[in-house]
C-alpha cells in the first residue's frame, strides 16, 4: 500500500473555513526521518472527507510556489476504521503513508471549505552508507526524484529529488553494504517531460557510493486516451502516470525503464518510446488507485505493445458501488484493526480492495459490482488457524465472518472474555478492566515490530497503568493470557 505520484497543480487557501488545526506528529512544523510513520489530527470544518497532499519544495525556497509539485495524496473520512474514535465528530486521527523523499516539503489538508497548510522536514536516515550523484539529461533540471529501492521484491524506497544542477544525494541503510540495489529516476513530477528514466543496479559498498544517470529522449511516440471510471464518468483529479518496461534501439535493448506523464481533467496525452520497431509497456495503476482509495478498487495493470506513432488507450477505474459485509472474531472476540482482503474473481481487471475491522470487529468492504464474485481473506496470525481463512462472496453479501482461535483450539466456549478499556497518555498506558487476572502485555507497532513486551502483569480490577515510551504513531495493544486474547489499537500523537 505503498505507492506515489506527483502533480502539477497548485492549490491555495482561498477560503478560511476549511480543514483546521492540522498538525503532522502532533506538531504544525513537523521533522521527522525518511519511510517513518506518520501521525495526523486535524478538524474537518466543511465535510467529512478531505485530501491530505503532500508538496516537495523543488526550489527549496521554503515557501508553497508554483515551481513545487505535489508528490502525493490520500482520502482521509471521518468516522472511518482509519479514524482513530471512529466517530463523525469532524475531528480526525489516524495514520499516514510514510514519505519516502528526503528534504523540505509541505503538507496541504483541503475539504470543501479550503484549506490548511504546514511546512515538514523529511530528514535523511542516520547512516554512513550513502549513494549520490548527477541526473546528466536534462543536466539543470531540479525536483527530479530518484529512487533506490531494496528489500524482498524491492518493496522499501528511499529517495531525494535533484538540486538545480541535477545533483542528488541519498542516505541508505548500512545493512545494505555487500548487497545490490535498484536504482533509477521517477520523474512523478513531470519536470521534464520527453524522456525516458532508465532503472539500473549497483553493488553497495562502505561509505559513499557514486552513480550518474542518463536520461534518454523519447523519439516521438505519443499515448494519449481518457480517465474515467467504468460508468463512463470523467475523473477530473489530477494524477502522476507511469509505465515501466522496455524498448530497442537498433539491436541494443533497454530494459527496466520508466515513462512518466500527467492525465488531469478526464483525460491524458503523454510522451512515450516505440524504439527501432516497437516496445512493451505496463500501465501502471498504483498511484492512481492509492490516492483515489476507497473510492475505486485497486486495478490490475495494463500490457501494451507500442508499434506506432500514437497509440490510443482509455484508462478505467472500477468505481466502488457496493460492499461486502462481516466480522473478524479471535478468540470469540471481535478484532480491532483487522486487515480484511479481497480479489475480484469474474473479472479479474477489477483487481484488489481491503479494509480495516472497527473496535467491535465488523468490517465493510467496499467493491465494485463490475465483478460479481470477490475472494475475501484475511492473514492469519502465527499461532493461529482460520478455518476457512478464504470465502467467495458476491457483492452486497453480509456475514462473511473470520473466526480465528489458538492452534489446536477447534471451537472456545464459555471464556472469561474480560473487559478492558485502553488509554495512553503522557507515556502511560492505562488499562481499566472489570476482572483480576495474570496477562501478557505486547506493544505491536504496524511494522509488526514489537516495541514492548511483559509477561505475567497482575492487573487488578480497576485502573491499572505501565510506564510505555514510545514514538509517535498507531500500535495495537495485546493483552492475552490462557483463556483469551484482546487487541486495541491507540495513536500517539
Amino acid at each position: 500500500m505503498k505507492k506515489y505520484l506527483f502533480l502539477l497543480i497548485i492549490l491555495f487557501p482561498l477560503i478560511c473555513f476549511g480543514f483546521s488545526n492540522l498538525m503532522i506528529n502532533n506538531s504544525t512544523t513537523p521533522t521527522f526521518y525518511v519511510n517513518e510513520t506518520l501521525s495526523i489530527s486535524g478538524v474537518f470544518e466543511a465535510d467529512t472527507s478531505a485530501d491530505i497532499k503532500f508538496y516537495t519544495d523543488v526550489d527549496r525556497n521554503n515557501i508553497l510556489d508554483n515551481t513545487d509539485k505535489l508528490a502525493h495524496f490520500v482520502k482521509i473520512f471521518d468516522g472511518s476504521p482509519f479514524d482513530a474514535d471512529e466517530v463523525q465528530n469532524n475531528i480526525y486521527m489516524g495514520l499516514l503513508t510514510p514519505i519516502p523523499v528526503c528534504g523540505k516539503g509541505f503538507f496541504v489538508a483541503i475539504d470543501n471549505g479550503g484549506a490548511d497548510t504546514i511546512p515538514f522536514t523529511s530528514l535523511q536516515l542516520n547512516t554512513t552508507t550513502n549513494v549520490s550523484g548527477q541526473v546528466i539529461v536534462p543536466d539543470s533540471t531540479p525536483g527530479i526524484i530518484t529512487m533506490i529501492r531494496y528489500g524482498y521484491q524491492s518493496e522499501v524506497g528511499i529517495a531525494s529529488d535533484t538540486d538545480s544542477s541535477g545533483y542528488y544525494s541519498i542516505n541508505i541503510p548500512d545493512s545494505l553494504v555487500g548487497q545490490y540495489i535498484y536504482i533509477g529516476i521517477m520523474d512523478l513530477a513531470n519536470v521534464a517531460p520527453g524522456y525516458v528514466c532508465p532503472y539500473d543496479s549497483i553493488l553497495i559498498t562502505t561509505g559513499s557510493n557514486v552513480h550518474n544517470i542518463a536520461m534518454i529522449g523519447t523519439d516521438g511516440a505519443v499515448l494519449q486516451g481518457n480517465i474515467t471510471d467504468n460508468f463512463g464518468t470523467p475523473i477530473l483529479d489530477t494524477f502522476s502516470l507511469s509505465l515501466y518496461g522496455s524498448f530497442y534501439i537498433g539491436t541494443t535493448q533497454y530494459p527496466m525503464n520508466l515513462i512518466c506523464g500527467i492525465g488531469s481533467n478526464g483525460s491524458y496525452s503523454m510522451d512515450i518510446m516505440k524504439g527501432s520497431a516497437w516496445s512493451y509497456w505496463t500501465f501502471l495503476y498504483n498511484t492512481v488507485s492509492e490516492c483515489l482509495y476507497p473510492l475505486c478498487t485497486e486495478r490490475k495493470d495494463t500490457n501494451l505493445i507500442i508499434s506506432g506513432p500514437v497509440t490510443n488507450m482509455n484508462v478505467v477505474v472500477y468505481k466502488t458501488d457496493s460492499d461486502i459485509n462481516g466480522h473478524v472474531y479471535i478468540d470469540g472476540i471481535g478484532t480491532d484493526a483487522f486487515m480484511v482482503k479481497c480479489d475480484a474473481i469474474t473479472n479479474e481487471n477489477v483487481g484488489e480492495m481491503y479494509t480495516l475491522t472497527y473496535s467491535d470487529g465488523h468490517y465493510s468492504l467496499p467493491i465494485s459490482t463490475a465483478s460479481d464474485s470477490y475472494g475475501v481473506y484475511i492473514e492469519v496470525p502465527t499461532g493461529y488457524t482460520c478455518d476457512p481463512s478464504y470465502i467467495e462472496a458476491a457483492y452486497g453479501d453480509t456475514g462473511i465472518n473470520f473466526y480465528i482461535n489458538p492452534l489446536g483450539i477447534k471451537e472456545i466456549k464459555h471464556l472469561n472474555k474480560a473487559k478492558y478499556d485502553i488509554i495512553y497518555k503522557n507515556g502511560k498506558l492505562f488499562i481499566n478492566t472489570d476482572n483480576e487476572s495474570s496477562v501478557n502485555i505486547n506493544l505491536i507497532g504496524v511494522d509488526g515490530r514489537t516495541v514492548y513486551s511483559k509477561n505475567n502483569i497482575l492487573l487488578k480490577n480497576g485502573s491499572n497503568s505501565l510506564t510505555i515510551n514510545i514514538r509517535s504513531g498507531l500500535y495495537f495493544v495485546e493483552i492475552k493470557n490462557s483463556e483469551s486474547r484482546f487487541v486495541k489499537k491507540i495513536i500517539k500523537l
